[in-house]
């Protein structure tokens, strides 16, 4: 399985898996770097001190991964702690306010034009400069596109095309109903959501979890990726082929079925009972005191 900060594909050669297990003794040497501070914090706290930062997933009662089985990638093998959750989609708290605010369409209904969004990240990339191109280059595709700057991007720095409509943000999952492509870094939220309203993507991931996200997409036939350097004219041709060629939208219909049986299946509640009752067995039990009769 390639670590999720590598952006690397399944592998299926044995020249891929020798590049996946490179990839994963990188991670495991830059989070060795920081294990004797780790060391040093479990020692104050009495607790025995690791060989290898990975141990410390191997000593947890369980090892829960908040993303759908059906998204991942199929590993050789799951440690007997790891348990696939689900994601966990809960609302931003900058954009709670506008969730529960009506949401109304910038686009007429009598346009006839496939729709977009436009989702920049939530978090501070540095991403200004990428959701600018992104935008202009909506000006070269037949689409009426909505574009949610998020909380790091100030909508009065960027300029749209008419047919882009700039917020700062909105309701993603009703606005995801209205619409049949989305563009974005990558986040496992947008992704996910957009998946389960079985919409092909383009994702530009620029950092964290965002290039496995769009390898994962990609390699399922849910979307395409390009690198955040592209130009306008990639992208533009890239939103072209997601609205024109249908098996990007069969492949994310297939995909987001999968998933929401896998979030109705979750087993997150059970789990966490789970690792409690473990909890309160380790726990000594104080002795019962015999009830004494009144005189």
């Amino acid at each position: 399985m390639p670590p999720a900060t590598s952006g690397l594909r399944q592998p299926k050669t044995p020249e891929e898996r020798a590049e996946v297990d490179a990839a994963n003794a990188r991670l495991a040497e830059t989070l060795n770097v920081f294990l004797p501070s780790l060391n040093r914090a479990r020692a104050d706290l009495g607790l025995p001190l690791l060989a290898d930062v990975y141990d410390l997933f191997d000593r947890a009662n369980r090892l829960l991964l908040a993303t759908s089985r059906a998204f991942d990638f199929q590993a050789d093998s799951l440690p007997e702690n790891f348990r696939y959750v689900g994601p966990l989609l809960d609302v931003p708290n900058w954009s709670k306010s506008r969730q529960t605010e009506a949401w109304r369409a910038p686009w007429s209904a009598r346009s006839g034009r496939p729709r977009g969004l436009i989702a920049c990240s939530t978090g501070a990339q540095g991403q200004r400069e990428l959701f600018q191109r992104i935008i202009t280059a909506m000006e070269a595709v037949e689409i009426d596109a909505l574009a949610t700057s998020g909380p790091n991007v100030d909508v009065a720095d960027l300029r749209a095309p008419n047919n882009v409509h700039l917020v700062r943000g909105a309701p993603h999952d009703l606005v995801m109903k209205d619409v049949s492509v989305v563009i974005s870094q990558g986040g496992h939220g947008t992704t996910t959501r957009s998946l389960i309203n079985g919409l092909p993507q383009l994702i530009l991931p620029m950092g964290r979890d965002q290039a496995a996200n769009a390898a994962r997409v990609e390699a399922k036939g849910a979307g395409l990726q390009l690198p955040p350097t592209a130009s306008e004219a990639e992208i533009a041709a890239a939103v072209n082929r997601l609205i024109a060629e249908p098996q990007f939208r069969k492949a994310a219909r297939l995909l987001g079925e999968a998933m929401k049986v896998d979030i109705d299946r979750s087993g997150l509640v059970d789990e966490m009972e789970a690792i409690a009752a473990i909890g309160r067995a380790a726990r000594p039990q104080p002795k019962k005191q015999p009830l004494r009769k009144s005189a």
